[in-house]
């Protein structure tokens, strides 16, 4: 009788331990998707339709880092033109990476040079190194799906030599 009502007791738990079991992995996979999949798949269709909706005389960014203007548009292909005496080149479309913010390279050229610092800004510039702020305002920005949320770019600072 003991064994009896044991086995009914196994029997029970046994069907709630492998629902308990099976819950960590369904909220795992959960946020995975939440975290990992979802975004990926929400820059993936920015990139497309960034894509679609490039113009002629856009100025774009490649992959391989050129920055030209488009002259000619094609279905899979665009003609860029990277300042090659009137010889465009043919981009695969899935090579363009952003556009160039046209508006913030002409506000870039056309900024007066930027006032002399107050003291207590000199002494914080002496402390920490010297910012090179009229370079990096005078390059073009590219916008694109990709980058977002990289502000300082994707550089990792020079590891510390230790003294021995």
């Amino acid at each position: 009788m003991f064994l009896n009502s044991l086995a009914a007791q196994t029997a029970g738990t046994s069907a709630s331990s492998s629902l308990q079991m099976l819950l960590p992995i369904v909220l795992v996979f959960g946020v995975m998707y939440f975290l990992i999949i979802r975004p990926q798949n929400k820059r993936m269709k920015d990139q497309q339709n960034m894509q679609s909706s490039i113009k002629i005389g856009d100025t774009v960014a490649t992959t391989g880092g050129l920055i030209g203007r488009v002259v000619k548009l094609e279905e899979k292909e665009i003609h860029v033109d990277f300042n090659r005496a009137g010889q465009p080149v043919r981009v695969l479309r899935s090579a363009i990476v952003g556009l160039v913010d046209s508006a913030n390279k002409a506000k870039a050229m056309t900024q007066p040079p930027q006032a002399k610092p107050t003291q207590e800004k000199a002494k914080a510039a002496d402390k920490s190194e010297p910012a090179d702020e009229q370079a990096q305002a005078q390059k073009p920005r590219v916008r694109s799906p990709m980058n977002r949320g990289r502000a300082g770019g994707n550089r990792r600072p020079a590891p510390k030599k230790s003294e021995e």
